[in-house]
């Protein structure tokens, strides 16, 4: 294995959380329009100034549904359109080794990520809907809500963790150039 070459255990892990996920895996269409499933695995522990806190009970999840809001219109969503998809990752949330927290900047609510726990030849995770805020942008806040999640894997004992991301977008690469490797591409599935 080079440094290019994820461990293949942390590639099963990342294919069984999209199984996990959404019920199967989905091919990626021939060109573009596909996913990127991204993996790193977990070897020290990075520095973050956010700290993060689990997001719980139905007062956080509305907190959470308007801090959420702006970054969704952004995207042309509603507020309808952003509650379905928190009741849909609340609901998904119950099933599964899934939890959301917030990331705060000392008082400040600035983001918030969630993470799949799962067990495949070890325990490894699976990030989830990494966001910083729109008020919070332009700071070098998404990398520091990277490492608070990574650092909160690497206390859990996480071998690695996967993430997915659109081809056709910046994020692969911004995975990439924070030590992520590609390890396949799928296609889109709806949360």
């Amino acid at each position: 294995m080079n440094s290019t070459t994820p461990p293949q255990a942390l590639i099963d892990a990342a294919l069984l959380s999209e199984s996990i996920l959404y019920g199967r895996a989905v091919g990626a269409p021939p060109i573009g329009g596909g996913r990127l499933l991204l993996v790193k695995p977990l070897q020290q522990a990075p520095t973050s100034l956010l700290t993060l806190k689990q997001i719980q009970g139905d007062a956080a999840w509305a907190n959470y549904t308007g801090l959420r809001e702006p970054a969704e219109r952004l995207l042309g969503n509603y507020r309808s359109d952003t509650e379905r998809l928190i009741a849909a990752m609340r609901e998904r949330a119950k099933r599964l080794a899934l939890k959301w927290w917030f990331a705060y900047e000392g008082e400040n609510i600035v983001g918030a990520v969630g993470m799949m726990t799962l067990a495949s030849d070890g325990w490894y995770g699976r990030l989830q809907d990494m966001l910083v805020f729109p008020e919070h942008r332009g700071k070098g806040l998404a990398n520091q809500l990277l490492a608070a999640i990574e650092i909160y894997g690497l206390d859990l004992g996480l071998a690695g963790v996967c993430v997915d991301a659109d081809e056709d977008t910046w994020q692969g690469a911004w995975y990439e150039r924070r030590g992520y490797l590609r390890c396949a591409r799928i296609g889109r599935q709806d949360f």
